[in-house]
């Protein structure tokens, strides 16, 4: 099962990386921090370095761009990620 790691305000998201189905932890304390950067850094480095296909891009900028949009409060649906 793959693991996908995200954090909202104070509270870190672990999901199955699937489903998106997962829980919520709320990581309140500065203590927390040492740990959530050695995870983020393991799995940055973790990423192969290559080539990315152009299809597979093409995604991805519909993703970041529904995620800047919803980061301004927008509301995406299924057809802004098409």
């Amino acid at each position: 099962m793959a693991i996908k790691a995200g954090y909202r305000g104070r509270v870190a998201f672990i999901t199955d990386g699937v489903s998106g189905i997962g829980f919520g932890i709320a990581r309140t304390h500065i203590e927390f921090a040492g740990g959530f950067r050695t995870i983020y850094e393991t799995n940055v480095a973790a990423l192969p370095d290559e080539p990315v296909p152009e299809g597979r891009m093409a995604i991805e900028r519909l993703r970041r761009a529904a995620a800047a949009d919803a980061a301004a409060g927008k509301t995406i649906g299924l057809a802004d990620l098409t």
